[in-house]
């Protein structure tokens, strides 16, 4: 599944079927603990899932949060987190033949 920023600022891929272990890795990853809040748990869930990825603004999607400061980063992180939180609560099971 590829992600497009609407202001071309990014763009990222991840598995259009994630495995079952990748959904595990992601939930995980998601759902965090109570001293992180959500919308960094939603970026954490979705550096599991990222195969590829594009961003001027933010090289490298791995990097840490406290060695970041640039407001356009923080954005485009909240985005690409939400739009794997949107893509995995619309995943539904195959249907059987």
């Amino acid at each position: 599944m590829d992600f497009k920023h609407e202001k071309g600022l990014c763009s990222f891929s991840i598995p259009d079927r994630p495995t079952v272990r990748q959904q595990m890795r992601w939930f995980a990853a998601a759902s965090g603990s109570e001293e992180t809040e959500s919308i960094e748990r939603y970026w954490m869930g979705a550096q599991q899932l990222i195969q590829t990825w594009t961003c001027e603004s933010l090289p490298d999607y791995k990097v840490s949060l406290d060695e970041i400061s640039e407001p356009t980063q923080t954005s485009i992180m909240i985005w690409a987190g939400l739009e794997v939180l949107k893509f995995m609560n619309a995943l539904e099971d195959v249907p059987k033949n």
